[in-house]
C-alpha cells in the first residue's frame, strides 16, 4: 500500500452489498456509485463494510477522487466501471438529476475482517452506516482498524 494511503487522516465507512463488496476487491468496479455526494476528500482512506450475511468490515481502499454530474453524463463517463447494468443504475437512480461517482484505488483486503460484534465492541453504539460515517483518529475502532493493515 502506497505511504499517501497510510497517511490519510480523513477515514470513512461506508457499507456495500456482498456483490459489489466483491466485485470492488476483485478489481471490476472502481467508482462506487452514490445518490448524494458525500463529503470525503481525495486521499481518503474507505474502509468498506460488507453487508449481512458478511457483516465485516473487510477491506479498506482510497478515494482517488469524486464527481457529482448529471445521471446521464455519469453512466456515460462511467457506467463500465459501476459494475451494474444500465437498468440496475436507472431503477437505483429514478428521479435523480444528479448522483455522485466515488474513484476508488488501492484496494486491499483485511487479513482479519471485523465483525460486527467485535465493531460493537470497540465503538459504543456502531450501526453499519446507512450513508457513511466517519471514523475518529484515537477510536479504539479506528486504530484496530490501521493496525489490521500494518
Amino acid at each position: 500500500m502506497k505511504e499517501g494511503l497510510l497517511l490519510a487522516n480523513n477515514d470513512v465507512l461506508i457499507s456495500i452489498e456482498p456483490r459489489f463488496y466483491d466485485s470492488i476487491v476483485s478489481g471490476e468496479k472502481t467508482v462506487e456509485l452514490r445518490r448524494r455526494a458525500p463529503r470525503i476528500a481525495p486521499g481518503s482512506r474507505i474502509w468498506l463494510y460488507c453487508k449481512s450475511p458478511v457483516a465485516t468490515i473487510s477491506a479498506v481502499c482510497e478515494l482517488r477522487d469524486s464527481e457529482t454530474l448529471p445521471v446521464s453524463d455519469l453512466w456515460r463517463r462511467h457506467g463500465k466501471q459501476l459494475a451494474i447494468t444500465k437498468s440496475e443504475f436507472d431503477v437505483y437512480l429514478q428521479n435523480r438529476r444528479e448522483a455522485t461517482a466515488l474513484l476508488l484505488n488501492e484496494v486491499q483486503t483485511l487479513e482479519n475482517p471485523v465483525g460486527l460484534a467485535q465493531a460493537r465492541s470497540m465503538r459504543l453504539n456502531f450501526q453499519p452506516p446507512q450513508f457513511f460515517m466517519r471514523l475518529h483518529n484515537g477510536c479504539k475502532l479506528t486504530t484496530h482498524l490501521e493496525h489490521a493493515i500494518s
